[in-house]
């Protein structure tokens, strides 16, 4: 190969190298797309009140990614409305928003977009934006935030000035010392003080020791005339002794009174005394104690019983999808403890989409004798009931419920299998094993998840053995338990 090719040749790789590594490390992919086919795209005006730094080609990205470039831009009473070309796909909401953002500290400008929530943004509707802070912006708080720092600065210097009475921090060192001296003073003066209060106690028992005696002697004399006055009046307290002696005998009298009344109450004389001495008497006050003890009794298990049973209330309405129709349920249930419960069912709902049932009816025929001559059957149509009422027992062993009874209207069955913790709740249910056009029995499954505040929803699968009339439905409801009703029920609890 000659030189001339071989140069060619590499001058030919050199190329496609650089060309491939441009292509694969250019930030905005310009040149990939020279040759890829690009993505429909569409304008959007944006209104901003500032548009430093942005020119024709400046990138406009979502969340970092590019969808677009700015066209144009022009001004409009005061205000840059920037025109945007950005992917059809992209989608915007009607509080979708600009804004002007850099890459980095000093990399370039480029259009944020952020798309909103909420209904589509209207086409040819103006989008509005949200001012960044610029570097100008931090730059004016990193100066205002300078120019209080050197304030305080120089306020710090100031108060270390000498002013006209001499530095301050000296003045406050000589005010602290002026104030020790004083406590000190304060101190010494509350010495001699507590010196003069003890001479004036040595003083006070001086003078108590020479007055003692004339105290006594006041005293004496206000005993000797007390005797004196008991002297004079000694008539007056000898007849209130007489007086004193003659209640003494009436009470005498009294208790002689009650003395009899208790003989004849020992003797079993009257009523009191029968109930005491009489032994049929006091039987029939046994009785009678016995009696109310055991009435109480029965009123202590009664409240038991009241306060152990629950009752629950819970309403929950369904919508069944391939029938466009709804059914409601109202349940009360009654459980005595945790393993039991009695519940009572209404359930309401349209069930037209169902095969109509008929009744057979005889008509006699009759000629113009009275003779019977033949008799003709007919089937009416029998009406559907849009309410059914349900009563149901279930038991409970460990997570699996067994339930059974009437279920809307017939006799059925069913089973309830709770996991994760209770809060999920797994339902089978078949009934009416006699259903008219030859159907199999009425199946149903559903699934109940438990909400915070008793709310609850359901979803489940009806009829689930008749393929022409089966259906998916979901629904919600709400349980909550009511004591207040427990007083009206306390009996049938303790019945069952």
């Amino acid at each position: 190969m000659k030189q001339e090719a071989k140069i060619g040749l590499f001058v030919i790789l050199a190329c496609a190298a650089i060309a491939y590594f441009v292509v694969n490390t250019s930030e905005e992919g310009s040149a990939l797309r020279f040759w890829q086919q690009s993505a429909p795209k569409r304008l959007l005006d944006v209104e901003m009140s500032d548009a430093s730094g942005l020119r024709r080609g400046t990138v406009v990205a979502v969340s970092g990614v590019q969808v677009g470039t700015v066209q144009a831009i022009r001004l409009h009473n005061g205000k840059a409305i920037l025109s945007l070309q950005i992917d059809r796909n992209l989608q915007l909401q009607e509080d979708a928003y600009a804004s002007l953002a850099s890459k980095g500290v000093l990399g370039d400008k480029y259009v944020a977009l952020f798309p909103g929530t909420g209904s589509p943004l209207p086409e040819g509707q103006m989008l509005t934006s949200k001012a960044s802070p610029s570097l100008d912006d931090i730059m004016s708080v990193v100066h205002e935030l300078g120019e209080s720092v050197l304030t305080i600065t120089r306020k710090f210097e100031e108060s270390l000035e000498s002013g006209p009475d001499g530095n301050r921090f000296t003045t406050v060192a000589e005010n602290v010392e002026e104030l020790s001296r004083q406590l000190l003073l304060m101190v010494q003066n509350n010495q001699d003080h507590v010196g003069t209060m003890s001479a004036n106690f040595s003083t006070m028992s001086t003078d108590l020791k020479n007055e003692l005696p004339v105290i006594l002697a006041e005293m004496k004399q206000l005993i000797a005339d007390f005797r004196s006055v008991i002297q004079s009046e000694k008539s007056k307290i000898s007849s209130t002794m007489d007086n004193a002696s003659a209640m003494t005998e009436r009470m005498n009298e009294a208790m002689g009174s009650v003395k009899s009344i208790v003989q004849k109450i020992d003797s079993g004389e009257g009523t009191i005394g029968k109930l005491i001495s009489d032994n049929e008497t006091a039987s029939k006050v046994e009785n009678i104690l016995d009696q109310a003890s055991t009435s109480l009794e029965q009123v202590q298990k009664y409240l038991a019983a009241a306060d152990s049973f629950k009752i629950n209330l819970e309403f929950d309405t369904h919508y069944l999808e391939k029938h466009e129709s709804m059914f409601n349920r109202f349940k009360f249930q009654i459980a005595p403890n945790d393993k039991k419960y009695y519940q009572i069912d209404l359930t309401s709902g349209s069930k037209d989409y169902l095969p109509n049932e008929y009744v057979k009816s005889h008509t006699d025929i009759f000629d113009g004798e009275g003779n019977l001559i033949g008799r003709e059957m007919q089937l009416i149509e029998k009406d559907r009931d849009d309410y059914e009422f349900g009563l149901q027992f279930a038991y409970r062993f460990d997570s699996l419920t067994i339930r059974g009874g009437l279920i809307e209207g017939s006799g059925g069955g069913g089973l309830d299998y709770m996991f994760i913790k209770d809060r999920m709740k797994m339902s089978i249910d078949f009934f009416d094993f006699d259903r008219p056009a030859d159907l199999n029995s009425h199946g149903r499954i559903d699934f109940t998840f438990r909400l915070p505040k008793g709310l609850r929803i359901i979803a489940g699968w009806d009829d689930i053995l008749e393929s022409d009339y089966s259906s998916v439905y979901i629904g919600a409801g709400i349980r909550w338990q009511d004591d207040d009703l427990k007083p009206l029920l306390a009996s049938f609890s303790k019945a069952l």
